[in-house]
C-alpha cells in the first residue's frame, strides 16, 4: 500500500484515499451486496480490514482489496535496473580489484515489490554480495553472501606459514615495548574503563588476531600482557575507588538514585566501610556502627545516625 501510494509512511491512518480508490477500482460492482456501498462514516470497512488486527471480516472484504491491490501493483512501473546498468564494484577485501568496477552479473530478485528490489551481484573471483534496492529509492549497503575461492587460499595459507620466526621475534618486541604504554593509555582515561585485550590492541599498531592467534610464538607479549590485562577482582577494586571519590566530592550534587547506582556496584561498599573506619581511628571516635554506614561523605558522620 505504501509503493502505491495509499499509505505514503508507516502507522499513517488510511483515510479517503484509499476508500475514493476502492470505489474507482470496483465500480457498481460493489452494488451487489448493499452493506458495501456503505462507504461513509469514520471508519468505513476498508479502513477498518486494513488497519484493524485480531479481528475477522467475512473473506469478501479481504478479496476485493487483494483485488484492488493486486491491479494497482500490475500499473505500478516496475524499473528494469534498479542498480542502475553496471559494472559495479568488487567488495572482495582480499581479491586485487577490491573497489573496482569489474562486478558485470546481477540478478534481481523480486521477493515483495512494496519492499523493493534485492541484488545479488557475483564477481569473477567468486566473492557474492547482495544490495536491496527499497521503494523509495534508496540502496542499502552490500551484504556478504560468500568469499569465494580467495579466502580458502588465505586461509590455507596462513594456516600453513603463520608467522616466521623472525617476523615474530621481531612482532614480541614491538608489541612488548609498546604494550605498558596503551595500558597505561587505558588507565589514564576517565571515568574508568577496564583494561582487556581488545583495549589494548585498539592503541597498538597491530592486529588483534595476530597476536592472539600467535602468543604461543612471543613470550615476552604474552607474558606482560596477562600482568597487564585487569581481572574482575582488579576491576572492581579500581572502579570502587574512584566511585568512592566521587560520592565524596559530589555527594551534595548527586541525586538519590545515583548515590545507590553508584553503591550498588561491586566493591563500592566494602570500601567505603575501610575508608571511614581508617578515618574513624584516625579521629580517635569510638563509633561502633562505623564499618557498617556505606552512605553519606565521609567527611562528615552524624552521630546517632547514618547519613
Amino acid at each position: 500500500m505504501t509503493l502505491i501510494g495509499v499509505a505514503p509512511k508507516r502507522m499513517v491512518r488510511y483515510g479517503d484515499k484509499l476508500i475514493k480508490e476502492m470505489q474507482r477500482h470496483w465500480g457498481s460492482a460493489l452494488e451487489a451486496w448493499p452493506e458495501l456501498t456503505r462507504l461513509g462514516g469514520s471508519c468505513p470497512w476498508p479502513t477498518m480490514v486494513v488497519k484493524t488486527k485480531n479481528r475477522h471480516f467475512h473473506p469478501m472484504l479481504h478479496l476485493l482489496i487483494k483485488g484492488y491491490l493486486d491491479a494497482e501493483l500490475l500499473r505500478k512501473p516496475v524499473p528494469d535496473r534498479p542498480f542502475g546498468s553496471g559494472p559495479w564494484r568488487c567488495e572482495n577485501p582480499l581479491s586485487d580489484h577490491f573497489h573496482q568496477q569489474v562486478v558485470t552479473k546481477c540478478e534481481i530478485e523480486q521477493k515483495n515489490l512494496a519492499r523493493g528490489f534485492r541484488g545479488h551481484f557475483h564477481c569473477s573471483c567468486g566473492y557474492h554480495y547482495t544490495r536491496v534496492s527499497k521503494a523509495d529509492g534508496t540502496i542499502t549497503a552490500p551484504h556478504r553472501r560468500a568469499w569465494g575461492p580467495p579466502a580458502i587460499a588465505y586461509l590455507e595459507e596462513c594456516a600453513e606459514h603463520g608467522v616466521k620466526p623472525a617476523d615474530a621475534a621481531a612482532l614480541d618486541a614491538r608489541v612488548a615495548l609498546a604494550l605498558p604504554a596503551a595500558a597505561l593509555s587505558v588507565l589514564a582515561i576517565i571515568p574508568p574503563i577496564r583494561v582487556t585485550a581488545k583495549r589494548l590492541s585498539l592503541r597498538l599498531n597491530e592486529s588483534l588476531p595476530l597476536i592472539v592467534n600467535n602468543l604461543h610464538r612471543l613470550p615476552r607479549t604474552a607474558k606482560l600482557r596477562s600482568e597487564l590485562i585487569e581481572d574482575r577482582e582488579a576491576w572492581n577494586a579500581r572502579r570502587a575507588f574512584y566511585l568512592c571519590s566521587v560520592l565524596d566530592a559530589e555527594w551534595a550534587n548527586l541525586s538519590m538514585k545515583e548515590r545507590y547506582r553508584m553503591l550498588a556496584l561491586p566493591g563500592v561498599r566494602a570500601l567505603r566501610a575501610a575508608q571511614r573506619d581508617k578515618l574513624a581511628r584516625e579521629q580517635s571516635i569510638v563509633t561502633p556502627w562505623a564499618s557498617q554506614a556505606t552512605v553519606g561523605p565521609l567527611t562528615s558522620i552524624p552521630a546517632g545516625k547514618l547519613c
